[in-house]
């Protein structure tokens, strides 16, 4: 994956591919994002379609913002992954703008029937009726007690543009679609195998994406199913695949994670029961109790008793 915005920034070991080439040239002096979600690792030993990992994020200073809060990130990934399902589901183009105002586009590279990877360029505030898109993007953050005046200074450091001229950001993504397709469609027996070969050697990788992602959002209302949106891969398959590597299924794992983290928290904090299930996210402190008590044989103010 690869976000560039505001032009070229010059880094160690810069990849020059053509693609790259082309995603610069396209950011060049503007405030777009254009990423591209590589669905398997094919492209890593390829040098045409390598791309720059330093810019791995996919997120301005805005969206971070937002994502700084847990129930907009909360939102933010739910909103990214029906934009993926929509885009898929219709082999096309599809674009959103989300309940915070920003604009993004999807565009599916399919090849041999399946789809490789996922084009994404985002960043894009449209202007047209503003004043109404003001006073709901302020209602939003109000809710999600956010800094209006930080909301409005990111606000104005995104692609602002007019709706008719959407088209042409759409054309942009299009065109690094477009660039893939040919691409791995001029030597379509290479790419074949490269595709096959990686797609087997996928599944650790996977799973510690996901195990990461577990460790880092446990305090998330994490769901399999949307997990498994983020990865592109059915959520029942991934379910199998966890408790394969793992030798523990998706619930227990997060559960066990939530735990270990609270351990910490009674040890070297003074918090209740009620906070610390909170920070942890176990959906109720008597919850919480209970499933503490099930992993380490006592109550947490039994634990911490024992361990300060």
């Amino acid at each position: 994956m690869i976000v560039l915005r505001k032009g070229v920034k010059f880094m160690k070991n810069y990849v020059s591919t053509q693609l790259q080439k082309l995603i610069d040239a396209l950011c060049f002096e503007r405030s777009i994002q254009i990423s591209i979600d590589f669905l398997y690792d094919f492209y890593k030993t390829d040098n045409h379609l390598d791309i720059n990992k330093n810019n791995s994020f996919r997120s301005c200073d805005y969206c971070s913002l937002i994502k700084s809060n847990n129930d907009g990130k909360s939102k933010c990934m739910k909103i990214k992954n029906i934009a993926i399902d929509k885009a898929l589901e219709s082999s096309s183009i599809y674009y959103s703008t989300c309940y915070m105002g920003v604009t993004e586009i999807k565009v599916p590279v399919w090849f041999n029937g399946q789809p490789v990877a996922i084009v994404g360029l985002g960043g894009i505030a449209v202007k047209d009726n503003i004043s109404k898109k003001w006073h709901t993007i302020e209602k939003n953050a109000t809710k999600l007690r956010l800094d209006i005046d930080k909301i409005k200074k990111y606000y104005h450091n995104l692609e602002l543009t007019n709706k008719s001229e959407l088209e042409n950001y759409i054309k942009m993504a299009q065109t690094v679609a477009n660039f893939i397709t040919a691409t791995l469609n001029s030597d379509k027996n290479k790419y074949t195998s490269l595709i096959s070969n990686t797609k087997r050697g996928n599944d650790n990788y996977i799973i510690y994406k996901v195990s990461s992602y577990i460790e880092n959002n446990y305090f998330d209302d994490l769901k399999l199913e949307e997990i498994a949106k983020t990865y592109y891969i059915n959520s029942q398959y991934l379910s199998r695949l966890f408790k394969s590597i793992m030798g523990t299924n998706f619930s227990e794992y997060l559960s066990n994670t939530r735990i270990e983290r609270a351990k910490i928290l009674l040890k070297e904090t003074n918090l209740k029961n009620s906070m610390i299930a909170y920070q942890t996210g176990f959906n109720s402190v008597n919850y919480f109790i209970n499933c503490f008590k099930k992993k380490t044989g006592m109550s947490p103010k039994q634990y911490r008793s024992k361990n300060t």
